[in-house]
């Protein structure tokens, strides 16, 4: 993750955040699958008890290479 833009207002803020994540999984049956996303995360935040946390993450994906189902399924 890189280029952390954030913009505050009181107790608020949003924030943009660009990524790149590569996942490689090995499969049961010894085969590697790869998948490569690009995109961005807006964030939006919330100070609660002086502290800050997320109050929404949303991803917008710009491109992805790969087959996301060889790597977030169910087995």
């Amino acid at each position: 993750m890189t280029n952390h833009l954030i913009s505050v207002e009181g107790e608020n803020a949003q924030g943009e955040v660009n990524l790149l994540a590569r996942h490689i999984v090995t499969s049961t049956d010894e085969e590697e699958h790869k998948l490569d996303v690009n995109g961005i995360y807006n964030d939006r935040y919330i100070k609660v008890d002086g502290k800050w946390k997320f109050s929404s993450i949303q991803l917008l994906p710009n491109w992805i290479e790969g087959d996301p189902s060889k790597i977030f399924s169910n087995s």
